[in-house]
């Protein structure tokens, strides 16, 4: 994943299933834009499977989550979070369609990370990018 950029695809595949994921997208800084068709709703849904698998239990002690698990990850968000002492960055899921209904600068309309987005489109955003960007 480029740090700091977008990568825009029209397909993802992840080994094994959304809750028993058997390989890692590790998002680092950057971002990625699944475009699609139809089936939105379970895309989101698989993906944010991904994202919260990868992301682990949340330590009770600490408040910090282990970001080590198979799925969709960011490392970066691990290692700030563990310097912050707090999951202060974490990666998010959104329909871009979902966004229809805010005003600008986040209606559906803008681009994310330099990438148009359409109302059919999911985006898979680092926390900790949107942090740093914004």
């Amino acid at each position: 994943m480029p740090l700091g950029q977008a990568s825009k695809t029209s397909a993802l595949t992840i080994a094994g299933t959304p809750t028993v994921p058997t390989a890692t997208l590790d998002l680092r800084t950057g971002g990625l834009i699944v475009s699609y068709t139809s089936g939105g709703g379970t895309l989101k849904d698989n993906l944010t499977k991904l994202v919260g698998v990868a992301r682990g239990i949340q330590d009770p002690d600490t408040g910090l989550s282990p970001y080590t698990g198979k799925g969709i990850t960011s490392s970066s968000a691990a290692t700030n979070n563990t310097t912050a002492q707090f999951d202060k960055f974490a990666v998010g899921v959104v329909n871009n369609s979902d966004l229809n209904d805010l005003s600008a600068p986040y209606d559906a309309t803008n681009k994310f990370m330099g990438q148009t987005v359409g109302l059919q489109t999911f985006d898979g955003k680092s926390g900790f990018t949107l942090a740093q960007g914004q």
